[in-house]
Protein backbone atom coordinates (compact mmCIF):
# COMPACT_ATOMS: atom_id res chain seq x y z
CA UNK A 1 0.00 0.00 0.00
CA UNK A 2 1.45 3.13 -1.02
CA UNK A 3 1.82 5.78 1.60
CA UNK A 4 -1.21 4.05 4.06
CA UNK A 5 -2.02 6.52 7.17
CA UNK A 6 -0.45 4.15 9.89
CA UNK A 7 0.00 0.63 10.38
CA UNK A 8 -2.18 -1.64 13.26
CA UNK A 9 -2.15 -4.11 15.04
CA UNK A 10 -5.56 -5.83 16.05
CA UNK A 11 -6.37 -7.32 19.19
CA UNK A 12 -9.43 -9.85 19.54
CA UNK A 13 -10.01 -13.16 20.37
CA UNK A 14 -13.05 -12.83 17.57
CA UNK A 15 -11.45 -13.57 14.61
CA UNK A 16 -14.69 -11.68 12.91
CA UNK A 17 -14.46 -8.94 15.07
CA UNK A 18 -10.32 -8.93 14.07
CA UNK A 19 -11.71 -9.35 10.04
CA UNK A 20 -14.80 -6.55 10.26
CA UNK A 21 -12.19 -4.56 11.67
CA UNK A 22 -9.79 -4.75 8.94
CA UNK A 23 -12.13 -3.75 6.09
CA UNK A 24 -12.81 -0.88 8.00
CA UNK A 25 -9.09 -0.02 8.74
CA UNK A 26 -8.68 -0.98 4.44
CA UNK A 27 -10.91 1.43 3.28
CA UNK A 28 -9.92 4.08 5.61
CA UNK A 29 -6.48 3.82 4.04
CA UNK A 30 -4.67 2.07 7.58
CA UNK A 31 -2.31 -1.13 6.95
CA UNK A 32 -3.26 -3.87 8.84
CA UNK A 33 -0.37 -5.44 9.78
CA UNK A 34 -1.25 -8.45 12.11
CA UNK A 35 -4.44 -10.06 14.10
CA UNK A 36 -4.05 -11.59 16.98
CA UNK A 37 -6.54 -13.51 18.98
CA UNK A 38 -3.80 -14.24 22.26
CA UNK A 39 -2.12 -12.08 24.27
CA UNK A 40 1.27 -14.60 23.21
CA UNK A 41 0.56 -13.67 19.36
CA UNK A 42 -0.17 -9.80 20.33
CA UNK A 43 3.62 -9.91 21.84
CA UNK A 44 5.23 -11.51 19.04
CA UNK A 45 3.47 -9.55 15.87
CA UNK A 46 4.43 -5.94 17.82
CA UNK A 47 7.87 -7.04 18.18
CA UNK A 48 7.67 -7.83 14.38
CA UNK A 49 5.76 -5.57 12.98
CA UNK A 50 6.13 -2.24 15.09
CA UNK A 51 2.43 -1.15 14.55
CA UNK A 52 1.54 2.30 14.70
CA UNK A 53 -1.47 1.83 16.56
CA UNK A 54 -2.64 -1.30 18.61
CA UNK A 55 -6.50 -1.67 18.39
CA UNK A 56 -6.57 -3.47 21.86
CA UNK A 57 -9.89 -5.36 22.81
CA UNK A 58 -10.32 -5.31 26.85
CA UNK A 59 -11.81 -9.17 27.55
CA UNK A 60 -9.14 -11.92 26.68
CA UNK A 61 -8.48 -15.01 27.55
CA UNK A 62 -5.06 -15.68 29.86
CA UNK A 63 -4.30 -11.45 29.98
CA UNK A 64 -7.36 -8.68 29.57
CA UNK A 65 -5.99 -5.63 27.77
CA UNK A 66 -4.87 -3.43 31.31
CA UNK A 67 -2.79 -6.38 32.09
CA UNK A 68 -0.90 -6.67 28.26
CA UNK A 69 -1.05 -3.06 27.91
CA UNK A 70 2.04 -2.67 29.58
CA UNK A 71 3.94 -5.25 27.79
CA UNK A 72 3.13 -3.92 24.73
CA UNK A 73 4.33 -0.51 25.46
CA UNK A 74 7.68 -2.34 26.19
CA UNK A 75 7.89 -4.29 22.58
CA UNK A 76 6.96 -1.25 20.75
CA UNK A 77 6.95 1.73 22.75
CA UNK A 78 6.28 4.50 20.18
CA UNK A 79 2.44 2.53 19.26
CA UNK A 80 -0.46 4.11 20.54
CA UNK A 81 -2.99 1.49 22.22
CA UNK A 82 -6.43 2.06 21.63
CA UNK A 83 -8.77 0.47 24.03
CA UNK A 84 -11.12 -1.52 22.25
CA UNK A 85 -14.11 -2.69 23.98
CA UNK A 86 -18.04 -3.33 24.36
CA UNK A 87 -17.20 -3.56 28.29
CA UNK A 88 -16.00 -0.05 29.38
CA UNK A 89 -17.69 2.84 29.09
CA UNK A 90 -14.88 5.28 28.72
CA UNK A 91 -10.60 5.62 28.13
CA UNK A 92 -9.29 3.28 31.00
CA UNK A 93 -5.85 4.55 32.09
CA UNK A 94 -3.80 2.01 30.40
CA UNK A 95 -4.98 3.22 27.11
CA UNK A 96 -4.44 6.56 24.51
CA UNK A 97 -7.82 6.30 23.58
CA UNK A 98 -10.80 4.28 23.49
CA UNK A 99 -13.71 3.08 21.05
CA UNK A 100 -16.86 1.27 22.05
CA UNK A 101 -17.39 -1.79 19.88
CA UNK A 102 -20.73 -0.48 19.16
CA UNK A 103 -19.24 1.94 17.58
CA UNK A 104 -16.47 0.04 15.08
CA UNK A 105 -17.68 1.75 11.91
CA UNK A 106 -15.53 4.71 13.52
CA UNK A 107 -12.57 2.82 14.02
CA UNK A 108 -11.01 5.12 10.68
CA UNK A 109 -12.25 8.50 12.17
CA UNK A 110 -10.85 7.62 15.83
CA UNK A 111 -7.53 6.27 14.67
CA UNK A 112 -7.14 9.64 12.28
CA UNK A 113 -7.78 12.05 14.79
CA UNK A 114 -5.30 10.52 17.18
CA UNK A 115 -2.57 10.81 14.15
CA UNK A 116 -3.96 14.30 13.81
CA UNK A 117 -3.03 15.26 17.05
CA UNK A 118 0.43 14.48 16.99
Amino acid sequence: MADPRGTVLIVDDSLEIRDLVTRLLDRDGFEVVGGAATSQEALALSEEHQPDFVLLDFLMPQMNGAQLAPLLREKVPDARIIAFSGFLADKPNWADDFLDKRKMSDVGKVLKAFASRG
